[in-house]
């Protein structure tokens, strides 16, 4: 009745819940780390010279202060899962479906939802962005990075943040998974980080040029490629792991519904 494909099956009774749909969704929360961290310019690997002093704890949560990082987290997060729910509902929509399944229904999708949120949580992915941090960015590239979203046209560029969460909506995300389907990984990617750098993009870019034209400017933005590289597995690995939570609980919720005719 709600069918549930695992990541590497191409086969589904109706495709309502499945880990595909959600690439997308921390693809482009990736993709934003990126952007905040290097203006979405990708760099050459990059790693701090020995003897490089790495940032402190405080300096790091004061530029995830400065950045709101972590609310961009829920925000993409929270923005896949209104997008699942908009999904499914037009799934169940096809389905003669009994008062008493519907409500089976809602209530095991909120379950799986929110059991998705708790593993996604900003809690489960701080320790990875710090660690990003601290083995990609020397103590000088993060002040230098506090001070510069703090100038005007670093405001500006987090102002683009709202926006570029607009981008996943469930138009857009139907568009990447079929340009993944038939182009494949390094297609889906690049048009995803087309959309994203489209959305960011503000009208004054002259401050955030002359910043990344700068030569701490482009060693951050070096930087950027390996933490993006580093953070995008962590993703991926609680991802897994949220996929794990909730495939039982769709089996048993296949079975409640099946129960109720």
């Amino acid at each position: 009745m709600l069918g549930f494909r695992n990541e590497y099956s191409d086969t589904a009774d109706t495709k309502v819940l499945t880990p595909r749909r959600y690439a997308g969704a921390f693809s482009l929360l990736t993709l934003v780390l990126q952007v905040l961290l290097a203006s979405g310019m990708v760099g050459c690997a990059h790693t701090p010279e020995p003897g490089t002093q790495s940032p402190s704890d405080a300096s790091i949560h004061e530029l995830i202060e400065t950045t709101s990082f972590d609310q961009i987290v829920d925000r993409v997060v929270r923005r896949m899962g209104d997008i699942v729910t908009a999904k499914t509902d037009d799934a169940i929509a096809k389905k003669k479906l009994n008062a008493a399944q519907m409500q089976i229904f809602e209530e095991g999708r909120k379950d799986m939802i929110a059991a998705i949120y708790a593993e996604m949580s900003w809690q489960h992915l701080e320790p990875d962005v710090i660690d990003c941090f601290k083995e990609f960015y020397t103590q000088r590239e993060v002040n230098v990075l506090i001070r510069f979203y703090r100038s005007p046209p670093g405001a500006i560029l987090l102002s683009r943040v709202p926006t570029a969460v607009m981008v996943m909506n469930e138009k857009n995300v139907d568009e990447w998974t079929k340009i993944r389907r038939t182009q494949g990984d390094e297609a889906y990617y690049d048009r995803i980080s087309h959309d994203l750098n489209a959305a960011m993009a503000p009208r004054d870019i002259d401050g955030i040029v002359a910043f990344y034209d700068s030569d701490i400017g482009r060693e951050i933005h070096q930087a950027a490629d390996q933490a993006e590289a580093k953070f995008h597995q962590s993703v991926e690995a609680h991802l897994f792991a949220a996929m794990e939570r909730i495939k039982p609980m769709a089996v048993a919720l296949n079975a409640r519904i099946k129960a109720a005719e």
